[in-house]
């Protein structure tokens, strides 16, 4: 995962999720808006 940089915007399908780790993601960057939407 230390190579990637951003998430795909596809993630606006999702509508909820349980874990999100970018634990040793160095070079990440971005993440969609569309995360902003979804319910822990």
């Amino acid at each position: 995962c230390s190579s990637l940089t951003s998430l795909p915007n596809r993630s606006n399908s999702l509508t909820s999720l349980a874990t999100f780790n970018v634990y040793g993601c160095s070079s990440l960057t971005l993440l969609p808006n569309e995360l902003a939407n979804l319910i822990c």
